[in-house]
C-alpha cells in the first residue's frame, strides 16, 4: 500500500534539511533574532536556508564574548512548529567555569525572536530526550520538556519524570509519566529497558516521540495532566546481540541504514538492505555494491504498519542532464548512472514527499566532504544532489534532520526565503586583512580552476576529445565546488573571530613605536645568524643531516597526499620556497661577497619583518613568489597531521645530530657523493615529469626559488 502525501497545513512545502550543529559566526538577514544571555551578553541567531538536498545552517554569535571562544559549539536540541531549541555554553566570570543557557528561536509569524528560557533548570535530565513543542497546534506559545529517567534495578523498570517549562505560564512544573497498558507496550517490557532514544520528534496535539532506531518509538502525551508512555515497535526484526563477535559495522550503529520521521499523525520508517556485508569496511576508499530500500508508514493512533516503497539502486536512473557534471563520480564514461565509485548510506526521509529519500554518498567513511542525493523511489529517479561538509559527521550518521521552520514567513518555498535573504541580508565582515586575504586568494584560485573546468565542459559539448590529464581535472570538479563552499562558509566565522581577537589587543601608547619589537627580532636573529655561521659540521654530520631532512620532506608531502582533500597538494617546490625564505631571514648568502655581517643581519631583519606581516611583496625583485604565498604554504604544513605526528627521524639541531651519529657508523650508509648523485638524478626525473597544465605554476615557483638561492645582494 503506497503512502499518501501529507501537505503542510498552510498548503506549501517549505521543508529544509537543518544541520543540528551550529556555526559560530555573524550573518544578519531577515531570519536574525537577538537577545541577551543570563549574564547580559548579547546574542544573535540567524539561519541560512536552502532548498533540499542542500543543507541549511544555523549561525550563532555571542557579540560580547570578545577574545573568548565558546567552550562548546552551540547546537540544536529540537525543532517543532516553527520553533528551535538551542543550547549555548559560555565561560563564566567566576573561576572561568562554564554554564549553559537554553534559548527558543521562533521564526514568526511577524518577525523572528529569541527567548531565554528562565532558570532554574532541572539539575538532572537526559539530553537526548529533551524536546520542544507548541502548547497547541494553533498557538504561538511553546513548551520545553527536560525528561529525567531513573532505572529501578529490583523492579526492573524505568521511571520517567518530566520537567516542563511553558511559555504561556512562564513557569516550570514537574510531573511523572506512566507506562501504558496496551498490548504492544505490555509485550515490550524488555525493549523499554533497552530503549535509548537517538532523536526526538513532535507529532501533534502535545505528543512527542523518542526514537530508538534499534528498538522502536516511545510516544508520550507530555502536556496532559497524566502523561502516558506508549511503545511502538518497528516493522523489522529486532537487532542482534551486541556482544556477538561477528557483527559488522551495520549492526553496531543503525543510522547508516535506518531513519524515522514523525510528522502530524504519521510515522514513517525506511531501511536500507545492503547487498553485501561489511559495506563500510574500507575507511580510506569506498566501493558501493548497492542496496535495496524499503519504507513503511503508520498512524500514531494505529497499531498497523503499512508497506510503502521498495526499490533497488540497480533500478535507478536520472533525467536531469546537469547531474553528470554535478556528480561525476556517480557516472561512467558513457554518462550512465553507477553507484560503484562512492559509498552511499544514511537515508533521511522527507516530511512532505513520501516518495523522496535523501541519501548520503562519500568517497570513503573518513572523507570530509559528501553528497546528499535526492532519490525518488516511486519514479525511480535520482532527482538532484548537493555537496555538504562531513567534517563533523561520524561515518555515515548525518547531523541534519528534515524540519519545517519558515512557513510562518508565508514563503511558498525555501528558495524564496533564500532570495529574501540575498536582497535584505548583509553579512558583517571586517576589513580584509592578511588572514582573510589568504582565504580570498584561495577562493580566487579555486574559481579559476572551476572556470577552466567549465571551458573543458563546453569543449566536450562541442565534440572535442579530452586527454587523460584533462579528464582528471574535470573529475576534480565536485571537490573544488565543495572547497569553495567550505571556504565561503568559513569567511563569516573567521571574520567574527578576527574582530573579537583584534578587539582584545591593547592600543599602543602614545609616542610608542615598533622599535622594541625590532630590537627583539634583531636580538633573536643575531643568535640564529651567528649560531649557524659558527657551527661547523663534519662530513658525517652533513650526510646525516641530508638523510634526515630528506626524510622530513618526504613525510611532509606524503601526509599532504594522504589527508589533504585539496587539489593543490604540497610539492617539493613549496618546501624549497619555505627553505629559501628561511635562508633569506637567517643567513648571509655565500654569493654576497663584500657584504659586512652588520649589513647582512639588517637585511635578514628586513626579510623577517616582511615574513611576519605576510607581505604581498616578492621575496626578491622580479620574482612571482611572495612572502604571503610562502607563509600560506607553511600554514598548510602546520595545519596538517604532519605537524603533530611523532618525530621519526629525530631532531635536526646540533643535539639531534649527535643522537643520529649511529646512522653513519653503518657500512651501508651512503656516501655524500652517492647521495648528491641520487638527488640530481631524482631532480632530473621530476623536471621531466612536470608537463601538465596543472604543474605550470609550480615550475614558475621553482625558477623563482632557484633565483633566490643565487641572487647576489
Amino acid at each position: 500500500m503506497a503512502m499518501q502525501d501529507h501537505p503542510s497545513p498552510c498548503g506549501r512545502h517549505p521543508q529544509i534539511l537543518l544541520d543540528r550543529k551550529c556555526l559560530v559566526g555573524q550573518l544578519e538577514n531577515s531570519t536574525t533574532a537577538k537577545t541577551k544571555n543570563s549574564k547580559g551578553h548579547h546574542l544573535e541567531v540567524s539561519f541560512k536556508a536552502v532548498d533540499p538536498p542542500a543543507i541549511s545552517l544555523c549561525l550563532v554569535s555571542c557579540v560580547d564574548q570578545t577574545g573568548e571562544l565558546l567552550p562548546v559549539d552551540p547546537h540544536i536540541l529540537g525543532e517543532a512548529g516553527g520553533s528551535v531549541l538551542l543550547a549555548f555554553t559560555f565561560f563564566g566570570s567566576v573561576h572561568h567555569l562554564p554554564f549553559t543557557d537554553y534559548f527558543v528561536y521562533k521564526a514568526g509569524p511577524n518577525f523572528p525572536c529569541l527567548h531565554l528560557i528562565p532558570r532554574p533548570y532541572p539539575s538532572s535530565f537526559e539530553a537526548n530526550l529533551v524536546a520542544i513543542l507548541p502548547v497547541n497546534d494553533n498557538s504561538e506559545d511553546f513548551a520545553v520538556v527536560f525528561p529525567h529517567v531513573e532505572y529501578f534495578v529490583l523492579e526492573s523498570r524505568k521511571h520517567y519524570t518530566l520537567h516542563i517549562y511553558r511559555s504561556d505560564a512562564n513557569d516550570w512544573h514537574t510531573q511523572v509519566a506512566n507506562i501504558a497498558e496496551d498490548n504492544e507496550t505490555r509485550k515490550a517490557k524488555c525493549k523499554l529497558l533497552l530503549h535509548d532514544a537517538m532523536s526526538v520528534a513532535y507529532a501533534e496535539n502535545g505528543i512527542i516521540g523518542w526514537i530508538d532506531l534499534w528498538w522502536g518509538i516511545l510516544l508520550c502525551n507530555v502536556l496532559d495532566k497524566k502523561p502516558i508512555i506508549r511503545f511502538v515497535p518497528l516493522p523489522v526484526p529486532e537487532p542482534c546481540d551486541a556482544s556477538e563477535s561477528h557483527l559488522t559495522f551495520e549492526n553496531l550503529t543503525p543510522r547508516p541504514h535506518r531513519h524515522v520521521t514523525i510528522f502530524n499523525d504519521l510515522i514513517k520508517f525506511v531501511e536500507l538492505d545492503f547487498h553485501v556485508q561489511d559495506a563500510f569496511c574500507n575507511m580510506k576508499r569506498g566501493k558501493d555494491y548497492g542496496w535495496m530500500a524499503r519504507t513503511w508508514s503508520r498512524s500514531i493512533y494505529s497499531d498497523i504498519w503499512h508497506d510503502g516503497l521498495t526499490f533497488d539502486t540497480s533500478e535507478l536512473s536520472f533525467s536531469d542532464s546537469s547531474l553528470p557534471n554535478l556528480l561525476p563520480e556517480m557516472f561512467d564514461d558513457k554518462n550512465s548512472l553507477t553507484w560503484g565509485n562512492l559509498t552511499s548510506a544514511g537515508p533521511t526521509l522527507s516530511l512532505h514527499d513520501d516518495n523522496v529519500i535523501y541519501i548520503m554518498a562519500k568517497e570513503s567513511m573518513c572523507h570530509r566532504t559528501a553528497y546528499v542525493l535526492a532519490v525518488n523511489g516511486k519514479s525511480l529517479k535520482l532527482e538532484s544532489g548537493a555537496h555538504c561538509s562531513a567534517e563533523n559527521m561520524l561515518w555515515f550518521e548525518p547531523t541534519y534532520d528534515p524540519c519545517v521552520l519558515f512557513r510562518s514567513f508565508g514563503t511558498t518555498s525555501v528558495a524564496e526565503s533564500v532570495k529574501e535573504f540575498e536582497t535584505k541580508g548583509t553579512i558583517s565582515e571586517t576589513k580584509e586583512g592578511p588572514a582573510l586575504s589568504v582565504v580570498s586568494k584561495r577562493l580566487r584560485a579555486l574559481r579559476k580552476k572551476q572556470d577552466r573546468i567549465a571551458r573543458m565542459e563546453e569543449s566536450v559539448a562541442a565534440g572535442k576529445v579530452l586527454n587523460q590529464d584533462q579528464k582528471e581535472v574535470m573529475h576534480s570538479k565536485p571537490t573544488i565546488a565543495a572547497l569553495i563552499n567550505e571556504l565561503e562558509r568559513l569567511r563569516v566565522p573567521l571574520s567574527t573571530a578576527l574582530t573579537k581577537e583584534l578587539s582584545t589587543v591593547p592600543a599602543p601608547a602614545a609616542g610608542s613605536s615598533s622599535f622594541g619589537s625590532d630590537l627583539s627580532i634583531q636580538d633573536l636573529l643575531a643568535l640564529v645568524y651567528f649560531g649557524s655561521l659558527f657551527y661547523v659540521k663534519s662530513p658525517d654530520e652533513f650526510i646525516t643531516t641530508m638523510v634526515a631532512r630528506k626524510h622530513e620532506r618526504s613525510s611532509c608531502i606524503t601526509y599532504g597526499y594522504v589527508w589533504d582533500d585539496t587539489v593543490d597538494l604540497l610539492t617539493e617546490n613549496d618546501l624549497d620556497a619555505v627553505s629559501a625564505v628561511a635562508a633569506l631571514a637567517t643567513a648571509r648568502p655565500a654569493s654576497a661577497v663584500g657584504v659586512s655581517h652588520h649589513d647582512a643581519l639588517q637585511a635578514c631583519a628586513h626579510h623577517a619583518r616582511l615574513w611576519l606581516t605576510r607581505a604581498n611583496a616578492p621575496i626578491h625583485p622580479g620574482s612571482s613568489v611572495t612572502y604571503a604565498a610562502v607563509r600560506s604554504k607553511l600554514d598548510r604544513i602546520m595545519a596538517s597531521d604532519y605537524y603533530t605526528a611523532p618525530a621519526v627521524a629525530g631532531n635536526h639541531g646540533a643535539e639531534g645530530l649527535q643522537a643520529q651519529m649511529s646512522m653513519t657508523d653503518s657500512p651501508e650508509a651512503p656516501s655524500l657523493k652517492e647521495i648528491l648523485a641520487a638527488e640530481n638524478h631524482k631532480e632530473d626525473e621530476e623536471d621531466s615529469s612536470h608537463a601538465t597544465e596543472i604543474d605550470n605554476d609550480h615550475q614558475s615557483n621553482a625558477a623563482d626559488v632557484q633565483n633566490v638561492m643565487v641572487k647576489p645582494w
